[in-house]
Parts: structure tokens; C-alpha cells; sequence
């Protein structure tokens, strides 16, 4: 009761036999064995009684406000993280490939002629069709190779772990000249933005 009491900003103190009530607009000092006394301290807990009774309808109310929050927080997010759900950047190693004998013909994914504005990806982390954004192009995820796979020019030339770590995108490009004076003017690790197709 003294706690509540104190915490309503009144101050309750027992001294020498004599109960001392201090409020922020009286003091009020009730000898000890009198009437008053008594109906002193049935005014204090009557006044904690009245406190514990507002305290609470007020935190029935903000709880009430807090779910309708959260409610509100939680249907927003439901909304609007399927808009940035196939969205991210990684840290990827760039290579290049051109038309060759032995590569560079046609598409893994659907079998289309290769042509600038294609890469190769590993599907299992980026899926067919995703669209894989460098600093200068927009590129189209839609082939594969054996050094992609197996990320083996991540590992070769990567200096941290990070980049040791990093995912290896082969970009298409028309022909041999463009492919190599791109990748000269080019850093070989570059963070790029994939946007799988269901976004």
C-alpha cells in the first residue's frame, strides 16, 4: 500500500506513533489512537483503491491500442514485403564469354541464341529468368557452365574470404573484343542486384 501510495505522489510516513500524509497540496498529521487516524487510512487506500482502478482501465487500453498496432504493423508488412521478397544484392565475380567453338551458342535455360544482355548463373542461387543488374546493363539469367558452378574463378583470384565466397556470373557478350575490353574496365568482384522473376 505504501508503495502505491507513493507512486500517486503522496508521501505516507509513520513518525513516533503519528501518521504523516504529504500531498502536493497539504500535509495532514493524525495522532496515534485516534478516530481520525483511522479514518485516515481507510481515505489512503480509498485513494489507492481509485488508482490501482484507473491504472488499470488505462493499461486495458493501451494494450487494446498496442494489438491494434501491431495488428496494423503486421498486415503492412504482409503487404508489402512480397514487393521486395525476390530483391537483393550479393557480391559476385564477374566473367566474361563471346560466341566460340565450344561455347557461347545457345541458352541452357530454353535452348534461345545467346546475345548480348545474357549471363550464366548457378540456378540454384540464381533462378532462370532472374534479371541480374551491373553498374552499366541489365542482364537476364539464362545459362550455365561447369566454372560457374564450381564459382573456380571466385576461388582462384579472391583475396578474402568474402570474395573466395562470392557467386560467379558469366555475362554474354557478342563478341571477343567487347567481352575482354569490359572486363579490363571492369573490377573483377562487383556487388550486383538480382530481381528473381516472381517480382
Amino acid at each position: 500500500m505504501q508503495e502505491i501510495i507513493n507512486n500517486l505522489g503522496h508521501r505516507c510516513e509513520q513518525n513516533q506513533g503519528e501518521i504523516v500524509f504529504y500531498s502536493a497540496s497539504f500535509t495532514l498529521q493524525i495522532p496515534k489512537g485516534t478516530k481520525r487516524r483511522r479514518s485516515c487510512e481507510l481515505y489512503i487506500e480509498t485513494i489507492a483503491r481509485i488508482f490501482l482502478i484507473h491504472l488499470l482501465s488505462d493499461l486495458q487500453r493501451v494494450e487494446k491500442d498496442m494489438k491494434w498496432l501491431i495488428t496494423a504493423i503486421g498486415l503492412g508488412l504482409l503487404l508489402v514485403l512480397p514487393i521486395f521478397a525476390g530483391e537483393h544484392s550479393t557480391l559476385a565475380r564477374v566473367t566474361v564469354y563471346w560466341h566460340s567453338e565450344s561455347s557461347g551458342a545457345n541458352a541452357a535455360w530454353n535452348g534461345a541464341r545467346l546475345r548480348d544482355g545474357h549471363c550464366g548463373v548457378d540456378p540454384k542461387k540464381i533462378p532462370y529468368g532472374s534479371q541480374v543488374v551491373f553498374h552499366d546493363a541489365e542482364c537476364v539469367a539464362v545459362d550455365t557452365g561447369p566454372d560457374v558452378l564450381t564459382r573456380k574463378a571466385a576461388r582462384l583470384c579472391g583475396r578474402s574470404a568474402a570474395e573466395r565466397n562470392a557467386i560467379v556470373i558469366d555475362r554474354f557478350f557478342e563478341t571477343k573484343q567487347k567481352a575482354l575490353a569490359w572486363a579490363k574496365a571492369t573490377p573483377h568482384f562487383m556487388v550486383v542486384q538480382v530481381c528473381t522473376p516472381d517480382t
